[in-house]
């Protein structure tokens, strides 16, 4: 059986630093489970992590990618919540979504609502300490 630690250390630097932003999101008093509106957004993690200038005009989504697939890949592996799923589009047509991809990596249908909602609401319940 896996330990935390083993756990930790199965996750790529790209997807604890992706992990450790969205858990100190989740913490601030601006978050509100179940309002995607205050969810991260996805040039909000590329700004934070330095992936690229805030006035870019970047496919932000994609610059995650590595990250992004990274912390999901271990979420499944681990039967953790999709933690990803509390980044958002803040634009476009999926505002407020996570991006197609999402749906896609965890076998879901595009846009299933109450399935993200579900993992969202855990991810955001969840004590992820121990992975950081």
């Amino acid at each position: 059986m896996s330990t935390k630690k083993d756990m930790r250390e199965d996750l790529s630097n790209e997807g604890r630093a992706l992990l450790r932003l969205i858990v100190q999101h989740a913490g601030t008093s601006g978050f509100e489970p179940g309002d995607p509106s205050t969810y991260l957004g996805y040039k909000d993690c590329c700004v934070s992590l330095k992936a690229a200038p805030a006035h870019a005009d970047l496919p932000w989504g994609r610059l995650l990618r590595h990250g992004l697939n990274d912390l999901n890949d271990w979420t499944k592996r681990h039967n953790l919540p999709r933690v990803t799923g509390l980044i958002v589009n803040q634009t476009g047509d999926r505002q407020y979504w996570p991006g197609g991809d999402y749906f896609d990596s965890n076998g879901r249908p595009d846009m299933d609502g109450p399935w993200w909602e579900d993992q969202a609401r855990q991810a955001a319940q969840m004590n992820w300490q121990a992975f950081l």
